[in-house]
């Protein structure tokens, strides 16, 4: 009881006065922490949420050193997912620290991550967000404009390996450096430059934490020039404790340049090696003489590629263009290339021209232009059509992709080749965890995913099984279908599912970008007619796919039943006095439909459970029950 009251005093004590002089840590305010800190033990869940609520109180953007200072405070007092996201989002969207302060926090909350080694899907994202938040504003900051080395202007007799760690033997990223460093010299028999950034190592980041250090700096290793590693000498260079500093990047730059090196090793995640990818190929997380030599073999050469990234986009050629250059950040050796269709935009044509542009300089980009508008049916058809990789996925232009991400997903789609259907995860709207899912083609497959992808962006196809002959196809059979024409990815989702096996994948590739059509309420797809359209024309698609089982069949009518009655709701408001009689109409549609589905003569039993299951869907959707 004595040692709550103490914590209840100590809590009263923290005020405008005694936290900060405008943007300093005050010595009173760091030592009533350290006394929190050490009572923490007797602390109960009321009172440490009382200590975060009065501290994030003082949390502001303005007041940038010490909000960092509340932030990692909290997160060795009572760390928590929720928390660590709020702070890495606090430190991405600050726009008063400057780059290199902003690259010492990463490194900072890096070692917070890998002290409480708690996973989450949205903290990675938000962690690659704040590295490369950090990289773009060493590129703003006047950077010399970079370009990629020729391969035949490349030394092929010299390897640059990057670590931002190195410190001693017993350290495993200084024995990851040693290790990689010597296997370059003796079994792949080139010569090494190993460059230690010290990245990890600076003690002079302008902004204070809380108990927090990364490692202290070794100072002697500043003057070595080789470190001698089990009868091998490495060539050697360690920056000095100032990094991530722009000059030192500079210079580094510079010497990779004068050097001309066959690639470059990143063993860390340094800045200097983000930035080093613009001028040579920059190979990661690869140690052995397998990996590295298997590697170098991928560099400049012709590819088989896993994965295409489709973009259809109209009339946001500025959208599409930002979308494209956060593409070209991904690893050249990852087998990905980038597929954009411009519908025939008469806006913002600045942004497909730049694209253009890029795709004479980078291979990975293709690129097409149609003169007239083929509506999204012509566009979707096209950038799949178009894509040379065995899978494809989808993405609307104002939406982002997780490029750290890539690789697993590239992953999954190599040693699942029984895979004809994935659904991606994403951080937005339109997106929900439900869990990972993985279905067997046929009834399994289609029941799992039919109707649950109404939104494009993130969705993965086998590509061998989408020709011209099969979008054609699709054309005429349901060229009068309204559900296909505003949703052709969830017809070709049905036929794909009956013959591959599909998978729900819970590792976020993509976020929902801000929309920027200024009348979406309106539009005609949305409303109570075209919904009712759409209900029959999925109707008209189930009664053509052949099921194994008419229970398959029915289950899947019924799921379509609760999405048009959803929908429906979604609009309530704009409906009005309206809804009552738009939730009948839906209702007697869908009891009327059952008789399209070629069901033949069901039994009183099956058609009784159906009128039960809509009787459910309107009693829960329009009567809110």
């Amino acid at each position: 009881m004595e040692n709550l009251q103490v914590i209840e005093e100590l809590i009263g004590e923290i005020n405008e006065e005694v936290l900060l002089y405008y943007d300093y840590v005050s010595p009173k305010f760091k030592r009533l922490l350290d006394d929190l800190y050490l009572q923490k033990e007797a602390t109960d869940e009321t009172l440490s949420q009382s200590v975060a609520i009065t501290l994030l109180q003082y949390i502001s953007e303005k007041r940038t050193y010490i909000s960092v200072y509340i932030y990692s405070f909290l997160c060795r007092y009572e760390f928590s997912d929720e928390l660590m996201c709020q702070y890495i989002d606090f430190v991405v969207r600050n726009t008063h620290l400057k780059a290199n302060t902003k690259f010492f926090i990463y490194h900072q909350i890096r070692f917070l991550l890998e002290e409480n080694n708690i996973p989450s899907t949205q903290r990675r994202y938000l962690m690659w967000r704040l590295y490369n938040s950090s990289a773009d504003l060493f590129k703003l900051d006047d950077f010399k404009e970079l370009s990629m080395i020729p391969k035949d202007q490349r030394n092929e007799n010299l390897i640059i390996i990057i670590t931002d760690k190195f410190i001693e033997e017993e350290d495993e990223s200084t024995l990851k450096a040693l290790e990689c460093s010597k296997a370059v010299i003796t079994d792949l028999h080139k010569n090494v430059l190993l460059i230690n950034t010290a990245e990890r190592l600076s003690q002079k980041g302008a902004v204070e934490y809380y108990q927090i250090h990364t490692s202290e700096y070794i100072q002697d290793k500043i003057y070595e020039q080789s470190i001698n590693w089990k009868g091998v000498s490495i060539p050697y260079f360690q920056c000095d404790n100032n990094m991530p500093d722009k000059a030192t990047i500079d210079t580094l730059i510079d010497t990779i340049e004068q050097l001309k090196p066959m690639c470059v090793i990143d063993l860390g995640r340094s800045m200097l090696a983000k930035l080093a990818q613009n001028v040579v190929p920059v190979i990661e997380a690869a140690t052995t003489a397998s990996e590295i030599k298997q590697k170098i073999l991928n560099i400049d050469t012709k590819k088989e590629i896993i994965l295409s990234i489709c973009i259809p986009s109209y009339n946001r050629g500025h959208r599409a263009l930002e979308l494209i250059e956060r593409l070209m950040d991904v690893p050249k050796e990852l087998e990905v290339e980038f597929v954009i269709s411009n519908n025939g935009s008469i806006r913002n044509q600045e942004g497909y021209a730049k694209i253009k542009e890029y795709a004479k300089r980078d291979e990975r980009i293709i690129y097409n232009e149609f003169e007239e508008n083929q509506l999204f049916l012509g566009n979707f058809w096209k950038v799949i059509l178009m894509a040379n990789g065995k899978y494809a996925m989808l993405i609307s232009d104002e939406d982002n992709v997780i490029i750290e991400n890539i690789r697993e997903y590239i992953n999954l789609l190599k040693y699942n080749e029984s895979l004809g259907v994935v659904r991606s995860a994403g951080i937005g709207a339109y997106y929900s965890d439900g869990g990972e899912v993985y279905a067997r083609a046929g009834d399994e497959a289609f029941n799992k995913f039919f109707l649950g992808n109404n939104y494009m962006t993130g969705i993965i196809y086998r590509t061998d099984f989408i020709t011209e002959e099969f979008s054609k196809k699709l054309n005429e059979t349901y060229k009068d279908n309204i559900a296909y024409l505003y949703y052709p990815h969830e017809f070709v989702d049905m036929y794909l599912c009956l013959h591959y096996d599909f998978c729900k994948y819970n590792l976020p590739i993509f976020e929902h970008g801000k929309s920027e059509d200024e009348v979406a309420s309106e539009i005609k797809y949305r409303n109570y007619e075209s919904r009712f359209a759409q209900h029959t024309g999925f109707t008209e698609l189930l009664a053509q796919v052949q099921f194994q089982s008419a229970k398959a069949k029915v289950r899947a009518y019924t799921s379509l039943c609760w999405k048009t009655f959803f929908l429906i709701s979604l609009r309530k408001r704009y409906y009005q006095n309206d809804y009552t009689n738009i939730c009948d109409q839906c209702k007697q549609l869908c009891l009327d439909s059952v008789k399209q589905l070629g069901l033949g003569e069901m039994t009183e039993a099956v058609t009784a459970d159906i009128s039960q299951i809509i009787d459910k869907y309107y009693n829960k959707f329009c009567l809110g029950e």
